[in-house]
């Protein structure tokens, strides 16, 4: 997917809050922050997941998509992704857990990122559950940047999972 906005700035020059997208962000006293930084409309299912992932415990940030069609023009890319509530929270968090979609027919969840003792328990509880489970040939869906939204948090490393659409 090609982005049309390269930063959070571009991005509100164009949409609007409570009409194009919304942010949902709870701080609580967890050092995990969970994000759907492509919720809504935008990569569907994302956001209801980080909630409940969540749940009462860890903070948590969502973007979502709210239009009726043509999410996707949301979009901007992880590593760019510099919205300042996120920031915000992501210096509050010591490690982020950043949920997203990607395609594909299969049922499947790639899991990333920096923290690699987590990444591989977290694939090996997948699996143990049912859910294929294993880290992407696919470099972009490996969340291995520093930049990357999951690795920004005050550890500089993180998690990220990618759900299949047919997942």
């Amino acid at each position: 997917m090609t982005d049309r906005y390269d930063n959070f700035e571009q991005l509100i020059a164009h949409q609007k809050e409570n009409v194009d997208f919304i942010r949902r962000i709870k701080q609580r006293n967890s050092s995990w922050l969970i994000a759907a930084p492509h919720g809504g409309g935008i990569e569907p299912g994302t956001s209801e997941i980080a909630n409940a992932v969540a749940g009462f415990t860890h903070s948590l940030y969502i973007f979502e998509g709210i239009k009726y069609s043509g999410n996707d023009i949301l979009h901007i890319t992880s590593t760019q992704f510099d919205e300042p509530k996120l920031t915000k929270l992501l210096n509050s968090a010591k490690s982020v857990l950043a949920l997203h979609g990607c395609g594909g027919n299969e049922q499947i969840a790639y899991v990333g990122g920096l923290l690699d003792e987590v990444r591989d328990s977290i694939i090996e509880k997948l699996n143990q559950a049912g859910i294929k489970a294993e880290i992407s040939s696919n470099l972009s869906l490996q969340g291995r940047d520093a930049n990357n939204i999951c690795n920004k948090g005050t550890v500089g490393k993180g998690i990220q999972i990618e759900l299949s659409e047919s997942l």
